[in-house]
């Protein structure tokens, strides 16, 4: 046979983005405090800080926060989630008193908090919503200031309860996605009935940051916390895993070859074919494993037409 009897209508990969291995730390800090005179904090080499000694109002109008390992959003798919929990103890509640977020410090030393980069949430209470903002660049407001050095860009639902003495968990997660841009969302839900007080999703086409070393919270003076008990504090980077291009493809003495980069080394692969796009019934060799590139050969294809594609091996 020659090439010219043979018709190849289609070519594709049937791949999808995913996240690679997740990197998971624990914030062990050493944690720090930044505003709040008289408060006590503990545990501060843990990734479970004890905020406040559980006197009147010692957690009050105050903010911690801690280091962790720089991560950068570099590809499409790159994801930080910053996840644990909080015990609140002796509060009197109210709306947008409790905020916590993802940071870049910005080339700021410590003791200076002012001018970091990156996005916090204030929590709801009743029927005040959830509020989500991102830290301008530049600017010379402290971290969690949402009224200095900071924009709110959306709003959640109000929860229409009232915010009280019980254990919260909490997410953050920031992702990057295809057009420079970053998916936000995230949560503060009371582990007793699942009302969501900290609830938001916002996709930033043009964030100022997609570099993260800082996570913080503060409890206002509207709070009016005894004590805040954080537990398991921590964050986990989930690398995108690239997604595969087909090079070139065509005849090479009578066999069809189709080349593919950027592959997951650690996953397999195989050549299917069809006769007319229903289905891909055919398997054409084996499964393939162990690098980003290869060329996939049907070395016998049928005459007429045939439609390929490359799959992950199940």
């Amino acid at each position: 046979m020659t090439p010219g009897k043979h018709h190849i209508h289609w070519i594709s990969l049937l791949v999808a983005a995913s996240h690679g291995v997740a990197m998971a730390a624990p914030v062990t800090g050493t944690w720090t405090k930044v505003t709040g005179t008289s408060m006590v904090l503990t545990n501060e080499n843990t990734a479970s800080p004890t905020w406040g000694d559980g006197s009147g109002n010692n957690a009050s109008a105050s903010s911690i926060y801690s280091a962790f390992p720089t991560v950068t959003l570099t590809n499409p798919g790159d994801k930080i989630t910053l996840s644990g929990s909080v015990e609140l103890i002796g509060i009197a509640g109210g709306a947008e008193n409790l905020r916590f977020g993802l940071y870049n410090v910005n080339g700021k030393v410590p003791p200076d908090t002012s001018g970091w980069l990156g996005y916090f949430v204030q929590n709801g209470n009743g029927t005040s919503v959830v509020k989500l903002n991102e830290r301008s660049n530049p600017n010379t407001g402290a971290f969690a200031s949402a009224v200095s050095g900071a924009a709110q860009i959306t709003t959640g639902a109000a929860p229409g309860v009232v915010i009280t003495d019980q254990t919260y968990d909490f997410t953050f997660s920031i992702e990057r996605n295809a057009e420079a841009g970053v998916l936000i969302s995230t949560s503060l839900k009371r582990r007793s009935d699942s009302v969501e007080f900290g609830g938001t999703g916002f996709l930033d086409p043009s964030p100022q940051t997609f570099v993260f070393d800082r996570v913080a919270y503060l409890a206002t003076s509207g709070l009016a916390a005894d004590k805040l008990q954080l537990t398991d504090v921590d964050v986990t980077f989930a690398a995108a895993v690239p997604i595969p291009v087909i090079t070139s493809s065509g005849f090479v003495e009578g066999a069809f070859q189709i080349s593919v980069e950027g592959m997951e080394p650690a996953t397999s692969y195989v050549l299917k074919r069809s006769p007319d796009l229903s289905s891909f019934p055919d398997t054409v060799g084996g499964t393939f494993t162990g690098a980003a590139t290869r060329t996939f050969v049907d070395p016998s294809p049928p005459a007429g037409k045939a439609f390929y594609r490359i799959e992950v091996a199940p």
